[in-house]
């Protein structure tokens, strides 16, 4: 059950380039373990907006246990956040959320929007153990999902390297695959963090762990922008540059471009609301 208020936790102002019209990438982020990022502390299940020009706000999703972190994240636009935790919680009235499982907060409420145990006993999916540790959604609205480990999808099989889409019943196809040699990933890396950006189809990817692809190198701090049709990358998102903190860091990594830079150039007014659950 939640404490039922809202408080206003922060607000800044973005720049968007509005002489250039080109914009600056800003990226919401969670690290692994604590961190301090432009002066403000972050924990584990803590998610950070960063503008990448020195202005870092909170965006809060409510007050977990200590136990549980949030380790995928998809802003979907106003109010409406999806996320998965790495562990079993019990987010209060009655819901408890396993760590397959995909929720939606909408600054009031949460609701399960992919719950793994009813979809893979539905398509006869093993999914004993498995985690969703990261999540976007595709130009279509299907859910687009990566696993921390290798999973076998009713014939499908998707590596901890790869993104999955969710047909919302029982179908899975793999979206970006990993360790193809046109792509490129090591396939001793995990997938840990995703965003698909409507307007062109790219993805926004973080791995576990330091690597090369495409020519740049990257460590598990960074995000990196895949191009489908080159196919290319670039780094979107420089952690450990940015922040000293992040060298020590994991990060779930959300870049927003569509969400966060939808107006059009000039300034962009990010308000961000906090809402605190309280635990029976």
């Amino acid at each position: 059950m939640r404490d039922q208020f809202i408080r206003l936790l922060c607000s800044a102002t973005i720049l968007i380039g509005a002489s250039t019209a080109e914009a600056l990438d800003p990226a919401i982020i969670s690290p692994d373990v604590t961190v301090d990022l432009g002066g403000t502390i972050f924990n584990d299940h803590d998610m950070a907006a960063d503008n990448q020009t020195g202005t870092v706000v909170a965006v809060a999703l409510g007050v977990f246990p200590v136990r549980s972190d949030v380790d995928a994240y998809h802003f979907a636009g106003g109010s409406i956040h999806y996320y998965s935790l790495d562990t079993a919680t019990d987010l209060g009235g009655g819901l408890t959320v396993a760590p397959a499982d995909v929720v939606e907060f909408d600054g009031i409420t949460d609701t399960v929007i992919f719950d793994a145990a009813s979809v893979f006993a539905t398509a006869g999916i093993n999914g004993a153990g498995i985690n969703v540790d990261a999540v976007t959604v595709h130009s279509s609205g299907d859910l687009l999902l990566s696993f921390d480990n290798t999973i076998d999808l009713a014939g499908v099989v998707a590596n901890d390297e790869d993104l999955v889409r969710f047909d919302g019943v029982t179908t899975f196809t793999i979206e970006f695959e990993g360790s193809l040699p046109a792509i490129g990933v090591d396939p001793a890396l995990d997938l840990d963090g995703a965003q698909y950006q409507t307007s062109d189809g790219h993805l926004f990817l973080s791995f576990d762990g330091s690597g090369s692809v495409g020519g740049v190198d990257f460590d598990d701090d960074d995000i990196l922008e895949f191009d489908p049709v080159g196919p290319t990358w670039t780094m979107y998102y420089n952690g450990s540059a940015l922040h000293a903190g992040l060298a020590a860091a994991d990060i779930i990594a959300v870049p927003e471009p569509d969400q966060l830079l939808q107006l059009a150039p000039g300034i962009l007014l990010l308000t961000v609301l906090a809402l605190r659950r309280k635990h029976l």
